[in-house]
């Protein structure tokens, strides 16, 4: 296995762990948030509130399908390399969400300095920009050789 098909299978297995990780998180968070809710704001019920976080639990996992597919994808080109260029674009377009996703963590950080949630929150969506356009480059060099 040459050298960027190594790399693009530890890349696709990193974007299926940790797309499960961040889902994880998201699906307890909401939940989380809404059980612990001490006072309703003035005209929700708690089956509204219970309803509303179904409905974001469901987005969530929604959100979670493209990046399983880049990951699942990976592996299968890493292993039988071919020409597709499906999981590339989404590793693009997750790349360049990532980035921008990244504006507003990076801006806070440099308004008030919070050590716990700000810096996590930027270490986290850096390391996407990372995985995400380290997949691309060598999910692109995998499908030229194919």
């Amino acid at each position: 296995m040459t050298n960027a098909r190594k790399n693009l299978k530890f890349l696709s297995v990193a974007v299926v762990v940790f797309a499960i990780i961040s889902c994880a998180k998201g699906l307890i968070d909401i939940f989380w948030t809404f059980t612990n809710l001490k006072e309703l704001p003035e005209g929700v019920t708690e089956t509204v509130a219970m309803v509303t976080a179904i409905i974001l639990a469901v987005i969530s996992v929604v959100l979670l399908l493209p990046r399983l597919y880049v990951g699942i994808k990976g592996i299968k080109v890493a292993n039988h390399p071919d020409s597709s260029k499906g999981h590339i674009v989404w590793a693009v377009i997750l790349t360049v969400i990532a980035v921008l996703a990244l504006i507003d963590p990076v801006s806070n950080l440099i308004k008030n300095f919070n050590l716990t949630s700000n810096i996590l929150d930027v270490v986290n969506l850096a390391l996407d920009v990372l995985i995400y356009g380290l997949y691309a480059k060598y999910a692109m060099q995998v499908s030229k050789a194919a």
